[in-house]
């Protein structure tokens, strides 16, 4: 198998971390999976562990560490998660990183504003993206996005920060195992074969040429 770096994997957990480090390849990362308008991003963290806060069952011993945490210009803020050994509950974990980050956003203005039910009104959205190793689609889609809708209308379940109306959640997943070198996605598969180290079978944004 031909391989774009021969003894270098995109996916490896201190090379990711490198590359998301550049806020340029992240905003170009977040505006292709999510489809979000971003225009600048500020790198919050590339390792971190959350401490959830004391709770009678001693929570606190608890923590999530998230590879990749960015801010975008509108407070949205958007985890961004590595996955290279199949892991049976990895949705799940997934799903308690955005909550855990939500809950921590909570407190912070809570701390600034006051206990009261105007801090709610802070809130930021908090997205997640997965680059996945292994499937976890029974289907042969390399990329699926999630919101939250309702089921009969479809309509998006929305919520309103800095006079903005967002997504209330999002949850992309690129499983690189699913690349096809024929598909018709000009905008996700430059990434499935950047971070499946393949050949470009096109020419790359800038923002993945300097990645």
């Amino acid at each position: 198998m031909t391989v774009r770096h021969p003894g270098i994997s995109p996916t490896n957990d201190l090379v990711a971390k490198k590359i998301f480090s550049n806020p340029e390849i992240t905003c170009q990362f977040i505006r292709d999976m999510l489809d979000l308008p971003a225009k600048n991003v500020t790198i919050l963290e590339g390792s971190n562990i959350h401490i959830l806060p004391p709770m009678p069952y001693s929570a606190q011993d608890f923590y999530t560490s998230i590879d990749v945490l960015a801010e975008l210009d509108n407070g949205t803020q958007v985890i961004i998660e590595i996955q290279v050994h199949h892991q049976n509950f990895f949705i799940n974990r997934l799903w308690a990183y955005l909550c855990s980050q939500v809950n921590q956003n909570l407190e912070k203005i809570r701390q600034q504003e006051g206990n009261t039910h105007q801090s709610y009104k802070h809130i930021a959205p908090v997205y997640a993206i997965a680059i996945v190793d292994s499937n976890y689609f029974q289907d042969d889609q390399a990329f699926h996005s999630f919101s939250m809708r309702e089921d009969t209308t479809g309509e998006v379940l929305t919520i309103t920060n800095n006079g903005q109306e967002h997504h209330l959640v999002k949850m992309a997943f690129l499983e690189l195992k699913k690349y096809r070198e024929t598909s018709k996605d000009e905008v996700r598969k430059p990434w499935l074969e950047f971070f499946g180290n393949k050949p470009f079978t096109q020419e790359p944004e800038r923002a993945i040429s300097q990645a």
